[in-house]
Formats: structure tokens, C-alpha cells, sequence
């Protein structure tokens, strides 16, 4: 019997949302070395590193990010991780892990 590691609850969250937004470092590297879906998305198309930048994981998001997460992914209100990581006002080391990760700046 094989486990789904993929696996949605009712707003399409997956495990490795659920780890990123909890900064499990760990289970995050042991879902990825098993090939989880990075880029899968939720109900509102916000990827596992929407998760973490919006609670304000330094860690959890320099974790994605090593992994090859997509920097640039919007949601369905065209919020990037950037847009999350703003959200609040003690969030400046997330905001900077983004930024000198290259991420494209638009006005």
C-alpha cells in the first residue's frame, strides 16, 4: 500500500502546504526528496511557498526556494509570494530572502 503525498483536504491544501506554512523544514525536504508536487496549488492558487512567506518563514521559503519553487507563482488575485511576505510589517527578513532570490520586481 502506497501513501498519497499529494493529498488535498477540502481547500486543496497538500502536506507540503501544511509544512511550509508550519516551517517543518524536515518534513518539507523528506516530501520533496519523495517528488511531491512543488507547484501544486490550492482553491485560490497559492503554492506551498504563498504558505510560508505569509506566515513569515525564513526558513521553510529559503527550503522551496532551493528546491526550485516557482518565485513567481500568482494566485488567483495575482498575489505573489512577495505580496504575501509584505503582508506584515515584522516580515522584512522574508521580503529579503525573496528579493535576493531575483525575484522580479513590478510597480
Amino acid at each position: 500500500m502506497q501513501i498519497d503525498l499529494d493529498i488535498k483536504d477540502d481547500e486543496r491544501c497538500t502536506t507540503l502546504h501544511y509544512a511550509a506554512a508550519m516551517s517543518h523544514t524536515d518534513i518539507l525536504m523528506t516530501l520533496l526528496d519523495r517528488d511531491v508536487d512543488i507547484e501544486k496549488k490550492d482553491e485560490q492558487n497559492r503554492t506551498s511557498l504563498h504558505h510560508a512567506a505569509f506566515r513569515g518563514h525564513k526558513d521553510a521559503m529559503m527550503t522551496l526556494l532551493r528546491c526550485d519553487a516557482n518565485i513567481r507563482a500568482k494566485t488567483k488575485i495575482e498575489r505573489t509570494a512577495l505580496h504575501f511576505g509584505s503582508f506584515f510589517e515584522n516580515q522584512s527578513d522574508v521580503v529579503t530572502v525573496l528579493i535576493e532570490s531575483d525575484v522580479e520586481i513590478e510597480a
